[in-house]
């Protein structure tokens, strides 16, 4: 009976948080965050805190960042975790990247990896792979003011 409660309460309060942080942020966003994370993890026990206090509320309060928390532990998470999935578009891609502990950082418009980064490295270290994302990330497309073509450009001939 407690594990049930304590479940239903893990799946209320993922919902919960998803929601609110995306209302919360701009559908403009530059970037969106992907937290991977599951109750049988050992990267995520261990560093669980530490994301929550350090971390969390930053990537929160960017207004070119949607944090979407993906919790994979059982159905009943994963079933919890896919509507802020839909919402933010990233569901494809959260199917194929089901990296526990991981932090993957997506370009808003594109979907596409821009990069990642395991719960377990440093604030240090994924500060700097935040910032990195955040400087890559809704870049000018090709033919937009500002696009500079490099061999990643796929509209070069």
């Amino acid at each position: 009976m407690v594990s049930t409660i304590k479940k239903f309460g893990i799946i209320v309060f993922i919902t919960v948080m998803g929601a609110l942080n995306v209302s919360a942020q701009s559908e403009n966003s530059k970037v969106i965050v992907l937290l991977n994370k599951a109750s049988w993890c050992s990267v995520c026990q261990a560093n669980d805190s530490r994301v929550k206090k350090d971390l969390m509320p930053i990537l929160m309060q960017d207004k070119d960042v949607q944090l979407v928390v993906n919790d994979i532990s059982n159905k009943d998470t994963k079933a919890a975790s896919k509507p802020m999935l839909d919402k933010t578009g990233i569901f494809s891609f959260a199917k194929k990247n089901t990296g526990a502990g991981m932090l993957y950082f997506i370009d808003a418009k594109t979907k596409k990896l821009i990069s990642s980064v395991s719960i377990s490295k440093s604030n240090e270290e994924i500060m700097k792979m935040y910032k990195e994302a955040l400087s890559k990330g809704d870049l000018p497309k090709h033919g937009e003011k500002g696009h500079v073509c490099d061999k990643s450009c796929k509209s070069r001939m």
